[in-house]
Order: C-alpha cells, then structure tokens, then sequence
C-alpha cells in the first residue's frame, strides 16, 4: 500500500491540464478540509479527484467480495469523506467530486462538470 500514490495521480494531472487549457486558474494545494485536489479560490469551490476504489465507488456491491480489513478501510475512507464535505459546506464552500473512471473515461465531462459550477464556459480543446 504504500506504494500507492496519493497526490499528483494521473487523472489529477489530466484533470490540472484540462483546467490550465481552458483557462480556469485554480490552486493544487489548500488547508482546506480534507485536502481537495484542486481549489478554485475565487469561486470558493473545491473539487476532490476519487480513486474509484479507495473511496467506495459502487462499494455495496463489492463489500461482500472484500475481507473485513478492506470493508473497515474503505468505510472509514467513506465517513471521512463525508465529514470532510460537510465542514467544507458549513464554511460556504461547494464541493465537486469527480471519480477516477469518470475523467479516464470522458474527461471533457468532467471539466464541463467543474465549468457549471462555476457558471463560465469552457472553449473546446
């Protein structure tokens, strides 16, 4: 496990080079809760990149395959992330989680995703 990365993955870089692209600037790293991969100051928007696994993609479906140090590992990981969208919220800040498969898969979804919530418009890459 600890050769699992946890910062500058490369659906966050792809996700970094899609912003810059467009021209939303943003920052990498906050004091925020939770630590969002990516911060839009100005719009007080924070933005969390999900590993599909880590963070309980479709997790009802697969905890009855997992020992019970998986299930315990990633239900803490999901209380967590809870938590931490909840204190963010509570200090005017709006969140945006976007999983892994979702920017592996379309990834121009995904920055259409963070564009509305910023009410601007994205140009065409």
């Amino acid at each position: 496990m600890s050769s699992i990365k946890g910062k500058h993955t490369k659906p966050e870089k792809v996700m970094r080079k899609l912003l810059r692209s467009s021209g939303i600037k943003f920052s990498i790293y906050s004091e925020l809760p939770g630590h969002p991969d990516i911060v839009i100051k100005a719009k007080r928007l924070a933005v969390f990149i999900d590993g599909d696994f880590w963070h309980g993609w479709h997790y009802l479906q697969r905890r009855k395959a997992l020992s019970s140090f998986w299930r315990n590992k990633l239900e803490v990981n999901i209380r967590r992330d809870k938590k931490q969208r909840l204190a963010l919220r509570k200090m005017g800040w709006r969140v945006i989680r976007i999983w892994e498969h979702e920017i592996t898969a379309t990834p121009l979804k995904s920055l259409k995703k963070i564009s509305r919530a910023l009410n601007t418009r994205y140009y065409k890459l």
